[in-house]
């Protein structure tokens, strides 16, 4: 089919198209990408070669619209999906009440995250769309991380985005992070700007958000948490909450003011009682997230506990209001309310434990 195929004109035929093919004098015209596809075209007009005239120019359409060459090296059949996971593996720095944490860890297959990787081609990206379309009926948003992918043909482009058409149709939500410069092929085949993130954790956040819905409301930007529902505070009786309240001193901040500085002493506890704060590093590219809250999280635990000079700025996101504990008060605790102590201690360590684990399931993901 590939040397003789197309009677005379086989050579260009292959030259051009590259499909190894047959034709009839019929008109009819069978083509196949070895592995992948087959083609079947009829139209009686012929030229001089005995070929279909309308077949010989559709299936060279094809081929240069969906980069069917079989001489092409990026059509390779190599795997595009260099990793694929659910909520349940992995999630954003976003600090959130335990109660939706536990509800996001329950519903986890509703968000999943796919790490592609190589030169995204007709080829390659069919196994992707398959398993975008598998998992719609449990999955509501798929981030798809292209770091690793080097660039993208416009028929896997316009895939993408027809396929994020379709689940968007349905209720569903892709998202795409570290494009690079794939971007701009995306969004030439009509992908919106809103969906392509700089990383992973801002989408995850993104996604989550999604999830809860109003089912559990952000409180990042309005709204007091009481005291009882501040993590620190979680299982104190009401006379014990009422001690805790007159040892705690307030601060309120503004929107991208600095709350904790790296390098500072750590002598300070803060309870974040309304809006969001961010915790970031400096680095090469400029600045890093490392974790991010919410009303009701506390922050500054680490170094507060080991005593360490602060390893991270802390910014406020929103508005924000928090209620500090300093070292001299805490240390108080040991004789004026132990009980207290015991409890608050039980409180940050269940965190760092919550926060231990999660940081366990992420390795194991990876392997």
């Amino acid at each position: 089919m590939a040397t003789c195929g197309m009677y005379d004109a086989s050579g260009d035929w292959l030259y051009r198209t590259g499909l190894p093919a047959k034709s009839g004098v019929g008109g009819g015209i069978m083509a196949v990408q070895p592995g992948r596809l087959g083609i079947a075209v009829f139209s009686p007009r012929l030229d001089a070669q005995g070929n279909s005239v309308r077949g010989l120019a559709v299936c060279h359409t094809l081929t240069a619209d969906l980069g069917l060459h079989m001489f092409d090296a990026s059509q390779r059949a190599v795997p595009a999906i260099r990793r694929a996971t659910t909520r349940r593996s992995v999630k954003s720095n976003q600090r959130r009440s335990q109660a939706a944490n536990d509800y996001l860890l329950s519903v986890g297959k509703k968000l999943r995250l796919f790490q592609l990787h190589g030169a995204l081609t007709f080829a390659s990206i069919e196994p992707v769309i398959r398993s975008l379309t598998k998992e719609t009926e449990v999955s509501e948003v798929f981030i798809l991380n292209l770091k690793l992918v080097p660039r993208i043909d416009h028929a896997a482009a316009n895939f993408l985005a027809d396929i994020r058409k379709e689940l968007s149709a349905l209720g569903k939500l892709i998202v795409f992070t570290e494009a690079g410069a794939c971007g701009q092929d995306l969004i030439d085949a009509g992908v919106e700007r809103e969906a392509f993130f700089s990383d992973d954790d801002f989408a995850l956040e993104y996604g989550e958000n999604r999830i809860l819905g109003d089912r559990f409301p952000n409180p990042a930007f309005g709204g007091q948490t009481p005291l009882a529902e501040c993590d620190l505070l979680l299982g104190l009786s009401a006379h014990e909450l009422a001690q805790v309240d007159q040892l705690l001193g307030s601060r309120t901040y503004a929107r991208g003011q600095t709350i904790i500085t790296a390098g500072q002493a750590s002598n300070e506890l803060f309870v974040l009682t309304a809006g969001a704060a961010m915790v970031s590093i400096t680095t090469q590219d400029g600045m890093a997230r490392l974790d991010a809250f919410s009303s009701g999280a506390t922050f500054g635990e680490v170094a507060f506990l080991d005593r360490s000079p602060r390893s991270a700025n802390v910014t406020a996101l929103s508005p924000v209001t928090c209620r500090v504990l300093t070292r001299a008060d805490f240390d108080e605790l040991d004789t004026l309310a132990p009980i207290i102590k015991i409890r608050l201690l039980g409180n940050l360590a269940g965190r760092l434990t919550t926060m231990l684990r999660q940081n366990g399931r992420e390795l194991a993901s990876l392997k």
